[in-house]
């Protein structure tokens, strides 16, 4: 191999052999690299806790869940293809969602549970969807 050949040839920058300085110099200095190095850049086994705006972060970005969800912590999985999320509170699915870039993804239902939880809370059905068409689409700019 290539790298074999140079590592036991001396170098020109440096008139030493690499391996025997390796040998000699370095090779004390070095320490094993721990087995799970790379574990937290995997994901798997992903949970969250749902915010007090009934959201979870995800990759950067917020997804909606029911607002009963709120400080509770749930599983996150991603499909196979990648392209959607799927929340799960308890081992049962409370949520899906596609995977975006925007900011924030509300599920419709759950748009409409948070503010009448909140926001808009002791107002009626029809107000709280007027609200939502008024509103709301401003926060897909974010």
């Amino acid at each position: 191999m290539l790298r074999d050949d140079l590592n036991h040839e001396t170098s020109q920058a440096t008139d030493e052999v690499p391996y025997l300085k390796w040998l000699d110099e370095e090779k004390e200095y070095l320490h094993r690299v721990p087995v799970n190095l790379l574990e937290p850049y995997f994901e798997e086994n992903i949970t969250r806790v749902v915010s007090k705006e009934a959201m979870i972060n995800f990759r950067k970005c917020k997804y909606s869940v029911d607002p009963r969800y709120i400080g509770c912590t749930v599983a996150v999985e991603i499909s196979n293809d990648e392209q959607r999320i799927h929340i799960y509170y308890n081992g049962e699915e409370i949520r899906t969602h596609s995977i975006t870039t925007n900011s924030l993804n509300y599920d419709p239902q759950d748009q409409f549970n948070i503010l009448k939880s909140d926001l808009l809370k002791g107002r009626t059905d029809e107000d709280i969807s007027a609200y939502i068409r008024e509103h709301m689409t401003d926060y897909d700019n974010l």
